[in-house]
């Protein structure tokens, strides 16, 4: 049997192998899924702690693959300055970059969250 993981592709795989891939991807997905929704539930807990940097790892490193994934829209536009824009499924926001202090201030934190609302990873 053929198998193809990631951009590796694997041949005389026994049928049972296959399976566990399978099994195993679907699984991993959904556990990430959850991992990614606790992460962003963490962030709705502490709105005034939320650090810049992080939140922006978040979106490009977590979040993208995630809309990805499923087809949705993603983002991220920056070009100079401290003003990054942000569309994640349909909905549209902004964060800046803060001076002085590392966090975020929370009308930024609070429209990222709507926008987590919009795909699925706030409730």
């Amino acid at each position: 049997m053929k198998v193809m993981v990631g951009f590796a592709v694997y041949e005389n795989i026994p049928a049972i192998f296959c399976v566990y891939l399978i099994l195993h991807t679907v699984s991993s997905f959904q556990m990430d899924d959850a991992r990614l929704k606790r992460r962003v539930q963490k962030i709705a807990e502490s709105v005034k702690n939320v650090r810049f940097e992080d939140l922006c790892t978040l979106l490009d490193n977590h979040i993208k693959p995630y809309c990805e994934a499923r087809g949705l829209n993603y983002d991220h536009r920056h070009s100079t300055g401290s003003h990054h824009a942000f569309t994640v499924g349909s909905r549209p926001f902004n964060i800046v970059k803060p001076h002085g202090t590392p966090l975020l201030k929370r009308p930024y934190v609070e429209s990222f969250l709507e926008a987590m609302e919009h795909i699925n990873l706030y409730e």
